[in-house]
């Protein structure tokens, strides 16, 4: 039997702890990310096809065993934004035993007039303290390609990848410069992304100094918003004293919630925090006394532990606006 069918054969019989080792890896990142706090676009695994093994086994003519074979298992994560990629490439640094002499930073290889997607692309095992667990040993062996990009640096892969074109040189001449242009805009648009997310930030921050004793200055948006339910201690107070008749805590408030809260706000021409904050004060007690009749009309009808289900995102403003609808009686 040569090298191929020994290969093949090796594949065959081992090709569920692949596929275990590839759902365990994709679980551990999933898992590490929660507990780091980084929320990255997506997590994908996969085993490598058997035909493709086959071929990249015939192409390379170097392979002895599949052990040799670094690739069978791989996952590939993808960022939000392309700064992210470091902050994930440290994470794997950390929590992988890491082959350098087959791991490669493509952002670093690739030369400045050039251009290609830029990912990070790590060949990798579980490190000695994963190891030792009854749930890893299986996989002692297998090496893993993890690779690392952003959601625009995928994009560029994709598009590349659909053309059929390998390297550079293999693009007609008069098409290259097309190529290099559309390289360019995605690498300004992955930069100016991470600026739009840093000024987010930076508002979000000024808009937490001023919600507490400035908020006349602060027109209603989902950042000014967010903050004033989050942070100003008097919604924080009241919304308290809600969550004490329920005797639960209120939903942390999405997005969808929030941009709800803005458009209804509007329509009582509410557009400041201000003008929100003296609607608030001057509804409270209609805003408790609604409160109370909920948890009572609700209370022998639903499981106690359940009753916390009523208390959406910035309850105290949905509350308001119901008085303000008209839905509730003051």
């Amino acid at each position: 039997m040569d090298n191929l069918d020994a290969i093949l054969s090796q594949y065959d019989k081992n090709l569920s702890t692949y596929t275990n080792c590839s759902n365990s890896l994709k679980s551990l990142l999933i898992s590490i990310f929660e507990s780091e706090g980084i929320i990255v676009h997506s997590v994908s695994s996969r085993v490598k096809e058997r035909n493709s093994l086959e071929n990249k086994t015939k192409q390379k003519n170097k392979y002895q065993s599949i052990n040799d074979i670094t690739d069978i298992v791989g996952v590939r994560i993808i960022t939000h934004y392309s700064d992210d990629v470091d902050k994930v490439s440290n994470l794997i640094e950390r929590e992988f035993n890491i082959d350098s002499a087959n791991s490669i930073d493509k952002r670093a290889s690739l030369e400045p007039e050039k251009f290609g997607y830029l990912s990070v692309h790590y060949v990798a095992r579980f490190n000695n303290d994963r190891d030792k667990l009854l749930e890893y040993q299986p996989f002692k062996k297998i090496k893993f390609e993890i690779q690392i990009r952003s959601i625009l640096q995928h994009t560029w892969a994709e598009i590349e990848h659909d053309t059929g074109y390998k390297t550079e040189t293999d693009i007609p001449a008069h098409i290259r410069r097309q190529f290099s242009r559309l390289a360019g805009l995605l690498e300004i648009a992955d930069s100016e992304f991470i600026r739009i997310r840093n000024s987010l930030e930076s508002y979000a921050d000024e808009v937490n100094t001023k919600i507490e004793n400035s908020t006349e200055e602060l027109l209603i948006d989902s950042v000014t918003l967010e903050q004033f339910i989050k942070n100003n201690s008097y919604v924080i107070q009241l919304t308290e004293n809600i969550e004490n008749v329920f005797g639960g805590k209120s939903h942390e408030i999405d997005r969808d919630t929030i941009s709800r809260y803005i458009n209804e706000l509007s329509t009582y021409d509410i557009k400041s925090i201000s003008q929100l904050l003296d609607a608030l004060k001057e509804h409270e007690d209609a805003i408790m006394e609604h409160s109370n009749n909920v948890y009572e009309k609700l209370k022998d009808k639903i499981a106690i532990s359940q009753l916390d289900t009523f208390l959406i995102g910035g309850v105290a403003i949905y509350y308001l606006i119901n008085i303000l609808e008209g839905n509730i009686s003051e």
